[in-house]
């Protein structure tokens, strides 16, 4: 029988009921220990979302988080699982999980980046894809991109932002940087993965 994707497939309630009592715990820890601008991180984002499309059992919610946010979540997980593995930072991104002063309760909350992706794909599986993600993908992309330029500190370097400043990048300017990382994004991952995701798996009418 060939795949046939549905909405009507609900979630189960215990799934929905250990998200939100996670986030429940995690928010209010966060936002004492790092502050709300913290929250501007596109992990952050996808995960307070992910709470919705449980709920609300959103398939084009869940598309757009797929799209804006499973990149960013795959290289945090490539990064620790390098470093548990062979016991040196890889890319560095998820160099704190490994930072003895840090509590280990702030480093074990901070491990929600691994089970969100299994977590979409598996509500891509059941759902499938919607292709009307891409354009409001763009636009969150961007507006949260130039929120996070201009609300956060350069030294915290959420989403990458400030790359040049932070590493001291020689070759390219601040503003050149900010401006590519707008473009390549989109056009670099956004597009390929609406475009491979259209094709690989079935939108629902």
């Amino acid at each position: 029988m060939p795949y046939s994707p549905s909405i009507s497939r609900p979630v189960p309630l215990a799934v929905k009921l250990i998200a939100t009592a996670f986030v429940a715990l995690l928010f209010p820890v966060y936002w004492y220990e790092y502050g709300l601008r913290h929250f501007l991180w596109i992990s952050d984002v996808a995960l307070f979302a992910t709470l919705f499309v449980l709920w609300r059992e959103s398939r084009l919610l869940n598309s757009m988080i797929v799209l804006l946010a499973l990149l960013f979540e795959l290289v945090w997980m490539v990064d620790f699982i390098w470093q548990l593995l062979m016991g040196s930072a890889f890319l560095g991104v998820a160099a704190y999980m490994f930072d003895a002063e840090m509590s280990l309760f702030l480093r074990g909350l901070s491990l929600f980046h691994l089970p969100l992706p299994p977590l979409w794909l598996w509500l891509l599986w059941k759902w499938g894809y919607d292709p009307r993600s891409f354009k409001s993908v763009i636009v969150v992309f961007v507006l949260l991109t130039l929120a996070t330029f201009g609300l956060t500190d350069p030294a915290e370097n959420i989403n990458w932002v400030f790359n040049p400043q932070v590493h001291e990048w020689e070759w390219i300017s601040q503003p050149l940087w900010l401006l590519l990382y707008l473009v390549a994004v989109p056009l670099l991952w956004l597009w390929p993965l609406h475009s491979l995701l259209k094709k690989v798996i079935p939108g629902r009418p």
